[in-house]
């Protein structure tokens, strides 16, 4: 194991226990008026009811709850899983009502995503099937320097994230389908 990997794993391990952390936390204080998910229909309900407000205020706690909560399953997002054998695919799913958009997104093996960004909106990621390595990175302090790398994920099988920075997807070399859940809002 080089020393990236090294890197990357130990990273990801304490990724997990914050998150393990911050769940324990998040469920202490909702108690039982937590929404239940049993598939992909009972997400995009929940979904439209927490994008629902007047204010532009998103719930990024609870929408991390519903979309970890979803457990993938096939038979709910096949219909949706449009692969292209050039690039990745971005499908709708739910175009929610109007604040956000629901999204399977589909790497082949070799496919990646450029460099972008999310700022000034919220992007949850939860992987359907196979892996994917996310890549961060910071942007410049000073005109004419390159983005720096800050950290790598290895997304496997119903992991979530959450993304408002610059960042890149590669596909792993571990799987060879990638099926992701995705959602923006801004």
């Amino acid at each position: 194991m080089s020393l990236r990997e090294y890197d990357s794993e130990v990273a990801l391990c304490r990724a997990r226990q914050e998150e393990d952390e911050f769940d324990l936390k998040f469920y202490k204080q909702m108690g039982d008026g937590l929404p239940v998910i049993n598939d992909l229909s009972d997400l995009m309900r929940q979904l439209r009811l927490i994008f629902d407000s007047d204010d532009n205020h998103v719930n990024i706690e609870l929408v991390r709850y519903c979309m970890k909560a979803y457990k993938s399953n096939p038979a709910d997002w096949k219909k949706y899983a449009k692969f292209d054998r050039y690039r990745y695919t971005r499908n709708l799913v739910d175009s929610g009502n109007g604040k956000y958009n629901l999204m399977a997104l589909c790497w082949g093996e070799g496919h990646g995503s450029g460099i972008h960004d999310h700022q000034n909106s919220h992007c949850f990621m939860k992987m359907l099937q196979g892996s994917l390595q996310e890549i961060r990175f910071a942007w410049p302090e000073a005109e004419g320097e390159e983005m720096k790398e800050v950290g790598r994920t290895i997304m496997k099988t119903n992991d979530i994230c959450y993304i408002n920075e610059f960042w890149k997807i590669m596909p792993s070399e571990i799987a060879t389908i990638r099926e992701s859940l995705r959602i923006n809002s801004s």
